[in-house]
């Protein structure tokens, strides 16, 4: 049931993509072979970086449900919350681990420095 969605989710996004270069006029003069092979790749240049990487996500969750491995955090190995899968069902993190990631990646991102305010340069004292 779940990698039916993860399926239908995934070719929702492709046709979509393919609806945008129809309206667009795009047309490769492939033969019809070779227009074929090359239609994965021509639309992942269609893609946004964010839906591409959702439907790398999604493709992934529906690797993950063949190899029995789907619903378990990648890093750490636990269950997903059902809610979580239910939500964002080609999610790879459990809520804590992402949590987790995504405070790390808040403290890392510089702020700006204020430790010179107040110091003068090249200035005689008085």
């Amino acid at each position: 049931m779940i990698r039916a969605e993860l399926v239908k989710m995934r070719d929702d996004m492709l046709r979509t993509v393919r609806k945008q270069q129809v309206a667009e006029g795009v047309d490769n003069g492939d033969s019809v072979d070779q227009a074929s092979q090359s239609i994965e790749k021509e639309l992942l240049f269609e893609l946004s970086d964010n839906e591409r990487t959702t439907l790398d996500m999604i493709d992934a969750a529906i690797r993950k449900i063949d190899n029995g491995t789907y619903g378990l955090c990648e890093a750490t190995q636990k269950p997903i919350g059902r809610a979580r899968l239910e939500a964002i069902p080609y999610c790879r993190y459990s809520i804590e681990y992402q949590n987790q990631l995504e405070r790390k990646e808040t403290e890392a991102e510089p702020g700006p420095d204020f430790s010179t305010i107040g110091e003068f340069s090249g200035g005689a004292e008085s």
